[in-house]
């Protein structure tokens, strides 16, 4: 599955996402042309943040956030700040 804005302009890769459809629902494999490494354990992640907070583009979430659904058992809400951030994972 390959995803993106239907906006035509220039900014509409960074909106681009592959995922992979397993038993468990859809697994984000790329956002905005930045692919998971597996051999190298770099995943996407999600995040999800407490009511109030927000990223910070310049440090990775704590793992304490990491959101205990997956993209397809989501429901966002307004006040609701989700964040994919790709990482290294050490499983």
């Amino acid at each position: 599955m390959v995803a993106a804005a239907n906006s035509g302009d220039a900014n509409e890769m960074k909106y681009k996402f592959s995922a992979l459809n397993t038993t468990f629902g859809h697994y984000v494999t790329a956002i905005g042309g930045y692919a998971e490494e597996p051999s190298r354990d770099i995943y996407w992640m999600i995040y999800k943040f407490p009511a109030g907070q927000s990223p910070d583009p310049q440090n990775p979430p704590p793992d304490s956030y990491l959101s205990e659904l997956g993209v397809d058992a989501i429901q966002v809400s307004d006040a609701d700040v989700y964040l994919f951030w790709r990482k290294h994972v050490v499983w």
